[in-house]
């Protein structure tokens, strides 16, 4: 994966799931699997959650284009990270979107 796609395609990601798990939650029966998140969205800190969220994504992708700006030795391992992470949050939405579609179907 090119640079470009891989650093839109984790912000992408990191975007939609940031602003889809409010809607979700707001439905009757869904709940956050994250401990510490619920935790902070019980006490009604959800956009807080939702902002270092995102803090911490534009952080490690200004952190990757900095290393890579300067063929830093930390540009392997941020690359790396930023793989895994869009798995990770590809792989969070394919599952929120399965349970969204099951429970539409069942209901």
């Amino acid at each position: 994966m090119k640079e470009k796609a891989l650093i839109t395609m984790f912000f992408l990601g990191n975007f939609v799931d940031s602003t889809s798990t409010p809607i979700i939650l707001t439905q009757e029966g869904w709940s956050e699997m994250n401990s510490l998140a619920a935790q902070k969205f019980g006490n009604g800190e959800m956009y807080e959650v939702i902002m270092v969220k995102m803090l911490l994504t534009a952080t490690l992708i200004g952190t990757y284009a900095l290393a890579k700006g300067i063929n830093s030795k930390l540009e392997y391992p941020l690359e790396k990270v930023l793989r895994i992470g869009n798995l990770v949050v590809w792989g969070v939405l394919a599952w929120n979107t399965l349970n969204i579609v099951l429970n539409f179907l069942v209901t």
